[in-house]
């Protein structure tokens, strides 16, 4: 299956940062918790004023903090931070994956989820099926699946909706990984 940037599921209501309200467990520095380390980081790489980059405290990426400069919006995070992230938004979005994919980590003839996706229409209607069948019979699960996945591809495709790429950047108080996502 091959889908466009029209079919990406984020790719909703003009923005592809969703709202979920504040997350009081979500630590917003790589080192030490504060988010105008990550906001000073951020202004250095893109080579602009401090002042320029906001963080939006109503938006977060799946869990990674979103900080916006103008009309562009990134999403931000420690190294576990957008691990766990990536492995979110793959285990959410399994009828985003190749059906041969599927195939091969399951054991199944590819046709079955082709199968599977004519029946359920397409899209995130089968979504539950599939997680099923991965859980049940990829190695290590779904979690296994998305961590093979992202050692094969890298957080990029999964994490930035813009161009696919993963930026590791360093800030005075450690790395951080740096998504465009509009």
């Amino acid at each position: 299956m091959t889908f466009s940037e029209n079919d990406h599921p984020r790719a909703t209501d003009g923005t592809f940062a969703e709202k979920v309200g504040s997350t009081p467990e979500l630590e917003l520095s790589a080192a030490d918790g504060s988010s105008e380390a990550a906001r000073a980081t951020l202004a250095e790489y893109l080579d602009v004023d401090i002042d320029d980059v906001t963080l939006d405290d109503d938006m977060h990426y799946d869990h990674l903090p979103v900080y916006s400069l103008g009309n562009k919006e990134y999403a931000l995070g420690s190294e576990e931070q957008a691990q766990e992230a990536a492995k979110l938004y793959i285990s959410e979005n399994l009828w985003c994956q190749n059906s041969k994919r599927l195939g091969n980590e399951t054991g199944l003839d590819p046709a079955i989820f082709d199968a599977i996706a004519e029946r359920g229409g397409g899209g995130e209607g089968y979504q539950e099926d599939i997680e099923r069948i991965v859980e049940n019979l990829a190695e290590g699960g779904v979690d296994g699946f998305a961590e093979r996945l992202i050692e094969e591809e890298g957080r990029g495709p999964s994490l930035s909706t813009y161009d696919g790429e993963e930026n590791i950047i360093m800030g005075t108080d450690g790395e951080w990984h740096l998504y465009r996502i509009q």
